[in-house]
């Protein structure tokens, strides 16, 4: 029997794949890399690494190995890739390196938090609001044979219905009115049109996480429903160029699958002693909803009265919710 080197090798590279994916979990820094809703197939590929990592230790040890320039595969044919028994080159270390360089940053250099300077390389927050879609849609096949229109047939009565009894059911009221907090990653499209509805009807308007992108793109596309109305929002401080010192964004990071995908997303803000905030303080604050103007956009400025500085959340990013289509 010989010991092969590379095969080994080749062994403890897919078996440290398995476990700095479960690290992530264990220490509950995997969701500063992707999305919570996709944490179950992160367990899984963790999972499939390790199998493998079992399948290659049967290749550790083999019998002698005849080398050839060109080598006969198990079929019977000649080839002339490479099978883990050809000398080590300067070619497989330049790949070897590509491989075990996601490896060696994850391990040696901590998970970070996304923050004002990466959301200034990304655009800044006013610029990138223009393109943000942060409800995503997702279209089922309906069942049976009966027609869109027979589908869609008392859909309005239903929708007026359901509003009253999942309002009991899913909320208490508080100080500021019901609380619209669904706390769903997928929601039906009758149920997203609900929520649409008793947002606009509601005076005072509470950012949450679950639904922050969800309301701030509502607000975003048609702000004449929500003008003058009381917000309440959390974010970090990002300041762009040109701003007035009595301006601010408060932002949130918004990521939809993971974190490289992740664009910046807030409110601009305006209070007296918004000068004195440093870039990436959070801050939470209270106040009304007008109608502002920043370069050639006309967008929703949020008049501070009220506001505090506070921690940075446990999950300081916030997630699309996904709109079925049925």
């Amino acid at each position: 029997m010989k010991f092969s080197f590379q095969q080994a090798f080749r062994a403890f590279i897919i078996l440290a794949f398995s476990g700095f994916i479960m690290s992530l979990h264990w220490q509950g820094e995997i969701d500063k890399y992707i999305n919570p809703k996709y944490e179950g197939l992160s367990k899984i590929a963790a999972l499939i690494f390790f199998l493998l990592f079992i399948v290659q230790l049967t290749r550790v040890w083999e019998g002698k190995i005849q080398e050839h320039h060109v080598q006969t595969c198990d079929h019977g044919d000649a080839c002339h890739h490479d099978h883990g028994h050809t000398p080590f080159t300067y070619k497989k270390l330049v790949s070897y390196a590509i491989i075990l360089l996601p490896l060696i940053t994850g391990f040696l250099l901590p998970a970070k938090t996304l923050d004002a300077s990466m959301a200034q390389s990304k655009g800044g927050a006013l610029l990138a609001r223009e393109s943000q879609k942060p409800a995503e849609t997702e279209k089922t096949s309906p069942e049976g044979d009966l027609s869109e229109e027979e589908n869609t047939e008392g859909k309005e009565e239903d929708i007026e219905e359901d509003i009253a009894a999942d309002l009991d059911e899913q909320s208490l009221p508080g100080e500021h009115g019901p609380d619209l907090s669904f706390n769903e990653e997928e929601m039906s499209e009758e149920k997203f049109e609900k929520l649409q509805a008793e947002l606009q009807k509601q005076s005072f308007i509470d950012m949450k996480d679950d639904l922050f992108s969800t309301y701030y793109e509502l607000i975003s596309q048609d702000l004449k429903p929500f003008e003058g109305k009381r917000i309440k929002l959390k974010g970090f401080v990002y300041k762009e160029e040109g701003f007035s010192s009595n301006q601010l964004v408060l932002s949130r990071f918004l990521v939809t699958h993971c974190v490289a995908d992740a664009s910046v997303i807030g409110f601009l803000t305006e209070f007296d002693e918004a000068d004195g905030l440093k870039p990436d303080t959070w801050v939470e604050a209270e106040g009304v909803i007008k109608l502002g103007r920043y370069g050639e956009m006309d967008l929703p400025i949020i008049q501070v009265e009220k506001w505090k500085t506070t921690k940075e959340p446990k999950q300081p990013y916030v997630y699309p919710i996904v709109v079925k289509l049925i």
